[in-house]
């Protein structure tokens, strides 16, 4: 990978050593050396043993198999695959977001936005003007409906996003 001579193109980790697999500590140790890899470096390619428990942790920690590219470095026998995690620039962003919602927690931002996916492109149009303190009648003018038509605008949006008012549709797109 090309990149300016002041940034870190990557890491490539073959494997983090643990001689002790039963001493929690030292499996903690790598975790959070591979974690503090992923965040720093952007760009993470790494190759642990063929162990069905190192590619679940690997899958876990969100890398994706690279293709069908293997190895046979460790036995000279077992096809070992390649794991790739890219988190370079908005990625990391991405890739947090993903993490957490993984561990159960609630990120409010990103369910705003997968609710207003399921809105038409008419009715985020009237979503905005609501935002910005429209009445029907003033939005029917802007986006030349009738008043009726945005009414009924509101009622599906309301409908899909779950809420009952105006006050809610705010509330919840400020979430966003």
């Amino acid at each position: 990978m090309k990149v300016p001579k002041e940034t870190k193109a990557g890491y490539f980790v073959k494997t983090i050593d643990i001689p002790d697999f039963s001493d929690q500590s030292m499996r903690a140790a790598a975790g959070l050396t591979f974690i503090t890899h992923i965040i720093s470096a952007g760009f993470i390619l790494a190759s642990p043993p063929a162990n069905p428990l190192f590619g679940e942790i690997h899958l876990g920690l969100g890398c994706q198999i690279a293709g069908h590219v293997v190895h046979f470095d460790y036995d000279g026998v077992t096809p070992t695959p390649y794991y790739v995690i890219d988190t370079r620039g908005n990625k990391l962003q991405s890739y947090l977001n993903k993490m957490l919602a993984s561990f159960g927690m609630p990120d409010e931002q990103r369910e705003a936005q997968e609710e207003l996916a399921s809105l038409s492109n008419r009715e985020k149009e009237v979503v905005e003007l609501i935002i910005k303190g429209h009445t029907n009648m003033e939005i029917a003018s802007l986006l030349y409906l009738s008043e009726v038509t945005v009414k009924k605008h509101l009622t599906n949006i309301f409908r899909k996003l779950d809420i009952k008012n105006r006050s809610q549709l705010v509330i919840l797109m400020g979430k966003r």
